[in-house]
């Protein structure tokens, strides 16, 4: 009986391993299906978050898959990877480097066309590299649209303003910088 039961374990055990395998090969299929789609039309928001949760995934199933083998802490290893990783995306500027990496690709001409309205859904920390763009660039249209990306209060409503005063509280340094670039516009 004791037998059988090592047995059942070493199936169980090659079982999860073949899972994992698999889930990991499907996870590497995807996470390079999505760097083709980023690589013919540029960085969005959701693309940067669907790739973090692939990485995310990634990491727990190779440390399933490890486990299989070897005696590893492995829930540590999950949560202290897992916080690493929220960090990362959380203090990262992701709205930043999306604006960054779209137009150095676009002044590269590896990516066709800069979708401007793309940028309306990115944050302050975006500013930087759009008021960059807006200074090297010599087109009219494309100045146009990135003023209007860059300093979108002509084109709010007076109800969509914030009618209160903002404490320290309120502070932002992204916002701070493109508040400043927003000034010299």
């Amino acid at each position: 009986h004791l037998v059988s039961k090592r047995e059942r374990i070493k199936v169980l055990k090659g079982e999860t391993a073949a899972l994992c395998l698999f889930t990991i090969a499907l996870i590497a299929t995807a996470m390079s299906k999505m760097g083709m789609y980023i690589s013919y039309y540029g960085l969005t928001r959701l693309r940067v978050y669907t790739s973090w949760f692939m990485i995310v995934l990634l990491l727990l199933f190779v440390i399933v898959l490890i486990s299989q083998f070897r005696s590893i802490p492995g829930t540590r290893i999950a949560a202290v990877g897992s916080i690493c990783l929220f960090m990362a995306l959380c203090y990262g500027n992701v709205d930043g480097m999306i604006a960054k990496y779209n137009i150095e690709r676009y002044q590269a001409g590896t990516l066709e066309s800069l979708d401007t309205e793309a940028f309306y859904e990115l944050s302050d920390g975006a500013v930087p590299y759009l008021y960059d763009l807006y200074l090297d660039t010599t087109d009219p249209e494309m100045r146009a649209k990135l003023r209007a990306v860059i300093d979108p209060v002509p084109y709010r409503s007076p109800e969509s303003s914030g009618t209160g005063e903002a404490g320290f509280r309120d502070f932002n340094f992204q916002k701070y910088k493109a508040d400043q670039i927003r000034s010299m516009i």
